[in-house]
């Protein structure tokens, strides 16, 4: 019963709901009229958010009287073998073709008139290719050669293993997977070839290229324009509406690293912070603001507090276990089923008690089944399940708490926790958050946090403010645009979820100033 509801919801997206009807039958003289020699490059997908954004975007003057191409980008399913796997494969191929046919008529309000796409998704799974590329990289030996995987001067392997992750319905990656590593590997070259078709046919007039996200395989396009120097804006960050890419910020997050050195540059610093502490309070009073849209609900909900008898050392907070563990660059290790098993594996043998909390947006089926299996391997850790409030966890005074990247480091480090990171985030800027360089440092981290060894510094709740401001609240556009003047990110769904809202209010004239 379930599988036939999850195919009767996918069958439903290949039609126009009325809200799209209506979006059809408005005027879009405007935007009908674009044309001329020069061309922006548009990524075209499945989201109302961006086909929103969009539409404002292309209003602005430099993009007037030009041709409009859109980029369609397949989510690139990765074909399951066997005669099941087939069938289930075929019928995917089919709706994706209509829902492709919806979305061009669709994007065509916008003027795009012409769609190109970047895999094939029915044939890079159905005739793989035995080129020098593929031959070379599916003998794969290890999981770290995933990741040093190139394509000619193109980094790529962190595309491949976390786009492996999200839609093989895994938490980790398999190398004895060839299967699913041939056909990988065939949507690149094939995504290389049709970039390269319309390139080099085109390059003269290529004006920009404007991504929606950039990240799993999708992302190869932001890389391989930019290798072409061809410029490259748009995406969505939490700071950011546009973005521009540059071959030293190719990532779909911000470049954390250098939020201290931006603020710097920053005038009115005390009012910016005086912000955000703010911000932080309402954060910490239950409150969903704009910047945590992503979030179903909030981790603070003071009704969801109680007294928890049992005392821990450690509080692990769980990650979405297949949802792009490479998205702020280097983890120190290859994922995040590799960096729980390590680390629980690690502390076991350290005399203290260890408590678990789930993820609070854990909606993908792999992640959830994962996180049971585990619960069910270390049943006599402390295990807390998502909706419990951190105010209860906090309040126990564990003495510090591990996340890979997420945003309850500088959460655990405002309650005067230390938080000990595993890699990249938006914190490593800062010292407020302990950023391990490598495995070996990672651990020599948690050696010092049991024994009282790591401290956070005096001025640590400024340093928090100013992160926060940076990361969430600061306007680092790279152009102005009318999406931010409009607040668009208010209505933005959070993660899992699918909300057709903002269409309805564009529709009804909302937006018009």
């Amino acid at each position: 019963m379930f599988l036939i509801s999850r195919k009767l919801i996918q069958l439903k997206r290949v039609f126009l709901n009325d809200v799209e009807k209506s979006f059809l039958k408005l005027n879009h003289r405007n935007h009908n009229s674009n044309k001329g020699n020069k061309i922006i490059l548009l990524e075209m997908g499945e989201d109302i958010y961006f086909l929103v954004h969009f539409y404002f975007l292309l209003k602005k003057k430099m993009f007037q009287n030009k041709k409009i191409v859109g980029l369609w980008i397949n989510p690139g399913n990765i074909k399951k073998p066997g005669i099941r796997g087939t069938i289930a494969f075929l019928f995917q191929c089919l709706i994706l073709h209509f829902i492709k046919l919806k979305w061009k008529k669709i994007y065509k309000c916008l003027g795009v008139n012409e769609v190109i796409e970047l895999n094939n998704n029915f044939k890079d799974n159905v005739f793989i290719r035995n080129t020098t590329f593929i031959k070379k990289n599916c003998n794969l030996k290890n999981k770290e050669d995933v990741l040093r995987i190139n394509f000619k001067g193109i980094k790529i392997g962190d595309l491949i293993y976390d786009h492996y992750l999200r839609f093989n319905n895994s938490v980790s990656f398999d190398i004895k997977n060839r299967y699913a590593i041939k056909r990988l590997l065939n949507f690149i070259e094939t995504s290389n070839e049709n970039l390269d078709k319309f390139y080099f046919k085109n390059k003269n007039d290529i004006l920009y290229y404007i991504p929606q996200k950039a990240f799993y395989t999708n992302g190869f396009a932001v890389r391989y324009f930019l290798s072409k120097k061809v410029q490259t804006i748009g995406g969505i960050e939490d700071n950011k509406y546009i973005k521009k890419f540059s071959k030293n910020d190719y990532r779909a997050t911000t470049k954390c690293e250098n939020l201290p050195i931006k603020f710097k540059s920053l005038k009115n610093k005390r009012r910016k912070i005086s912000l955000s502490k703010k911000k932080l309070r309402d954060k910490f009073n239950g409150k969903i603001a704009t910047e945590l849209k992503y979030m179903r609900k909030s981790s603070y909900n003071k009704k969801k507090t109680f007294k928890i008898k049992r005392k821990f050392d450690v509080i692990i907070f769980l990650p979405d276990f297949s949802d792009a563990p490479h998205v702020y660059g280097k983890v120190v290790f290859n994922d995040f089923s590799d960096w729980i098993h390590e680390t629980l594996s690690f502390l076991k043998l350290k005399n203290i008690s260890i408590a678990i909390k789930e993820h609070p947006n854990s909606w993908i089926y792999n992640t959830i089944k994962f996180q049971e299996d585990l619960k069910k391997k270390y049943s006599n850790l402390i295990w807390f399940n998502k909706n419990i409030s951190n105010i209860s966890i906090f309040n126990k005074r564990p003495k510090f708490g591990i996340s890979p990247f997420g945003s309850v480091l500088h959460e655990l480090a405002y309650h005067k926790i230390v938080p000990i990171a595993a890699g990249s985030n938006p914190c490593m800027g800062y010292d407020f958050v302990f950023t391990p360089r490598n495995k070996k440092h990672y651990f020599e981290l948690i050696n010092k946090a049991i024994r009282n060894e790591l401290y956070l510094k005096e001025n640590f709740k400024e340093k928090i403010a100013e992160c926060y401001y940076m990361f969430f609240l600061h306007n680092d556009d790279f152009l102005k645009n009318e999406s931010r003047e409009l607040n668009l990110k208010k209505y933005l769904p959070s993660a899992g979820m699918k909300s057709i809202t903002i269409l309805d209010k564009f529709n009804k004239g909302y937006f018009n100033k």
